[in-house]
């Protein structure tokens, strides 16, 4: 019995690896190309899979983008959950933290991030674009809503609109979060991160304004321009094609 258990498990985890390979070879290949021009067979034969194991795991090259996006929200939410649930931090320190562990995330997906920039300059699958945004509004927006409301209750945050100010700074973090990357990875223009730096720290006073805070108590955008070094390393990585 135990035997076939450890049988059963490894061959749940070689399926699992299948899965992971397919969706890594994807977002490399919509990176070096784009999403439109990519075919599966590219995708199979970066990951030396077959089209078996491809459709084992996914319906189509458009179920395969959902899933990845799927995945990259709900690790997002995670991260997100983690903090707002942690009862040690007050409501202010708790929007810090996410700013720094979601940015660190970020990072990490680079990836992720390369491909989404691609279909960000895409019209032809707008659809799934919004798919993404309406994701993390769905999962990212009550989490907010939840550290505001904590905020109220310890009168740091002067609103008398948590709801609505938790999906306003979601909504808007995501219009200029598109804005933001586009810029980094795609222009060339040598103000491009001027621009970003604006970007972001209207993003950065709107969420002051919008909780009745003291302009320095979000640190958004020191956290952003940290990060900027690492988008430009990025940016020089001969193996991006943008």
């Amino acid at each position: 019995m135990v035997k076939k258990m450890a049988i059963s498990n490894q061959f749940d985890q070689k399926k699992a690896d299948l899965k992971t390979r397919i969706m890594k070879s994807a977002m490399k290949k919509f990176s070096e190309t784009s999403y439109e021009k990519t075919t599966i067979e590219a995708i199979i034969n970066d990951c030396s899979t077959s089209k078996g194991g491809f459709y084992h795991h996914f319906q189509s090259k458009d179920d395969l983008l959902r899933t990845i996006i799927t995945e990259y929200a709900e690790k997002l939410k995670i991260i997100v959950q983690k903090i707002v649930l942690n009862k040690k931090l007050k409501a202010l320190e708790k929007i810090n933290k996410i700013i720094q562990k979601t940015q660190r995330f970020k990072l990490s997906q680079q990836d992720f991030n390369l491909m989404l920039v691609k279909i960000w300059q895409r019209d032809l699958i707008s659809i799934i674009r919004s798919m993404y945004l309406d994701k993390l509004v769905v999962e990212i927006r009550p989490l907010w809503q939840q550290v505001i409301e904590q905020g109220i209750d310890e009168g740091v945050f002067n609103t008398s609109f948590p709801e609505e100010v938790a999906e306003l700074i979601v909504h808007t973090s995501s219009l200029f979060s598109k804005k933001v990357d586009i810029a980094v990875f795609k222009e060339n223009s040598p103000d491009k991160y001027e621009y970003v730096i604006r970007k972001i720290e209207f993003i950065e006073d709107l969420i002051t304004r919008l909780l009745g805070l003291p302009k320095g108590a979000i640190i958004l955008a020191d956290v952003l321009r940290k990060n900027l070094n690492i988008f430009k390393k990025m940016l020089n990585d001969e193996n991006i094609i943008l």
